[in-house]
Order: structure tokens, then sequence, then C-alpha cells
């Protein structure tokens, strides 16, 4: 219900917009304050730094990330190694939908496994199940009940904790669907 809440109602639609640009911005930029540095060497790592956010798009991924964590609860990345950046760094993030973290094939949730997310004994994650394809794709159908397992130092999950032993977001847009409607 949030998700069609957003995509039809334009006051949903405009403060999640709004939301994402005054977070967001356009993007992040690093300011080192560093007396061991030469104004020089501070001003060429700064603008690698900004060269790179600008050559991954950051700043664009960022406000489509804080759009999905107020209508899913959530925001998924995965960390990624990109050659064809122009940049040193080719780290890159590829956005993922909240539905493409899941095993459509898992039961009831267990200790350690909780809707695509393995966890330690004390509950740390320590690795998700990533659908191959995206569920809702009628192109990628058959790769979505393929699952790769991805290590948790390379997803990024953006949610709000609510209560202790929370793993997955709930929409922020949620408490006021009924007054956008």
């Amino acid at each position: 219900r949030s998700r069609y809440e957003i995509a039809n109602n334009c006051y949903a639609r405009g403060v999640g917009e709004s939301i994402a640009n005054d977070l967001v911005g356009t993007g992040p930029r690093l300011h080192l304050d560093d007396d061991r540095l030469t104004v020089e060497q501070r001003a060429y790592v700064e603008g690698e730094f900004a060269a790179w956010m600008n050559a991954i798009g950051a700043a664009v991924k960022l406000r489509t990330m804080r759009k999905a964590k107020r209508g899913d609860g959530e925001a998924w990345a995965l960390k990624i190694t990109n050659n064809q950046l122009p940049t040193p760094v080719k780290l890159d993030f590829k956005l993922l939908e909240a539905e493409q973290i899941g095993n459509p094939m898992l039961g009831m949730p267990t200790k350690n496994h909780i809707d695509g997310i393995i966890l330690d004994d004390n509950g740390i994650p320590i690795r998700y199940e990533m659908r191959q394809g995206h569920p809702g794709n009628p192109a990628e159908v058959s790769l979505s009940f393929k699952i790769k397992e991805v290590d948790a130092a390379d997803i990024i999950h953006w949610f709000r904790v609510d209560r202790p032993g929370q793993h997955r977001g709930m929409p922020e847009i949620m408490p006021a669907v009924p007054l956008y409607a």
C-alpha cells in the first residue's frame, strides 16, 4: 500500500522527493582537515573523491535509497567492482529492491534464518540470500527462484530499528497511508 500511495499520490510522492533531496543534496563531499597534509594534497584527495562520487552517480543512488527506505522501510545496495569507472577506485554500488533479499522457498523463520538474512548465534547478519532475478520482472521469473548467498560485508542494509530483534524495515509512510488516501 505504501508503494501504491507514493506512486499515485502527488503529496506522498512530493514529500518523499523533498526528504531525499534535502538529505542528499548534490551528494557526499570530502573535506580533509589534517595539518600533516599540504593544501595541495588535501585538494587533490578531495578532488579524486568528488570524481569518484560523480562517476558512480552517488547522489542519484543515495536519493533513490532514501526514497526506498520511506516507501519500503529499507534500502539495499550491493558493493560491486566496476572496472568501467574512469577513476582509480573501482568500488560501486548496485541498488536492490527489498524483495530481492529473501528466499522464496523458505518456510517459517528460524532463530538464525529470517526472511533472507542468515544470522550468527548473536543475531548479527553474516550472509544474505539474494534472488538472482527480480520477482516482479516477467523476464526474470525463473531467476527469482535462484538464490545467491552474499557476505554481509558486501551488502548495505539501511533501515530503522524500532524494536529488539528486528531485522527488516517497516515503511516510514505506513502510519500516514490512510491520511494520504
